[in-house]
């Protein structure tokens, strides 16, 4: 058997292993890192790494470092899925990349139906819109078998931010009220009364909580889960899980709560009666 035939045979050998191992070619004093294919001779591979001190950069087609990233991305893959339907627990962005620091190609809203596609090992998943067909990630924590409930634009008759805002309380309250047992129309009614449900200030404190200091929370969800224990912290006796939303607002007052309890009452009956909010206490 002839070199020239010996040389072909390492050449088409080479080829082969490099779709699965990158390697590095040893060039004199220089090093070029990469997938290469290789025309040279007096080939050695030793554990993935090809050296030849006859091999140019001419006589190596190089396969940019995206090779290696690809190979990583694989290596970080913990499970892949042929068909697997999840849904949004929460507003997810939809991300370029698998890092919080990555371009938002979509915000993903609240039970948005998704294909997952794999889960690397730190928890990012991939997965694709089923509506639209984007593809990017998302963290799989955040993502359900089953279709959360979810608060229909056309209920009530709120509208803009007070109307987003309303959503968000309503599903804080819809998610926790085996826990709490406090009606979403009570609690989208005060916050509306203390802050126009956000649009006269908007901290994550809706509802002007002292128990803080009247200090705000990271979001509108934590200010939520908050009022949801002050109502719960034992003074407002009888009032949680009264589905009556007269009887519940009636007995919180009475318990002790920080304001006139006839003009309060009426307020935020008046409220709940005017923009229909008993609409979202038929998701319980």
């Amino acid at each position: 058997m002839t070199k020239k035939i010996i040389a072909n045979m390492l050449i088409i050998a080479l080829f082969i292993t490099s779709t699965f191992y990158p390697f590095v070619v040893a060039e004199g004093a220089k090093t070029i890192t990469g997938e290469v294919v290789l025309a040279g001779l007096d080939i050695s591979i030793v554990h993935g790494v090809t050296t030849s001190s006859s091999i140019t950069s001419t006589q190596a087609a190089i396969v940019t470092k995206s090779a290696i990233e690809k190979s990583a991305t694989k290596s970080a893959i913990s499970k892949k899925y042929k068909y697997d339907i999840r849904y949004t627990k929460c507003t997810l962005n939809l991300r370029k990349k698998p890092t919080a620091k990555s371009k938002i190609k979509k915000v993903l809203p609240i039970g948005t139906k998704v294909k997952r596609i794999y889960v690397r090992a730190d928890g990012w998943t991939k997965v694709k819109v089923k509506v639209k067909g984007k593809k990017g990630f998302v963290k799989n924590k955040y993502l359900s078998k089953k279709r959360p409930k979810v608060v229909k634009k056309s209920d009530t008759k709120l509208k803009g931010v007070r109307k987003a805002n309303a959503d968000r309380i309503a599903k804080v309250c819809i998610d926790n009220y085996k826990t709490y047992g406090v009606l979403p129309s009570v609690s989208v009614a005060q916050a509306f009364i203390e802050t126009g449900i956000g649009t006269a200030y908007n901290n994550g404190n809706l509802w002007g909580l002292c128990s803080n200091n009247f200090g705000g929370y990271s979001s509108i969800e934590i200010g939520c889960l908050a009022y949801l224990r002050c109502i719960n912290n034992g003074y407002y006796e009888g009032a949680p899980f009264e589905k009556d939303y007269q009887t519940q607002i009636t007995k919180i007052l009475y318990g002790g709560y920080c304001e006139n309890p006839a003009d309060y009452i009426s307020k935020v009956i008046w409220v709940i009666q005017t923009y229909d909010l008993t609409d979202y206490d038929k998701y319980i």
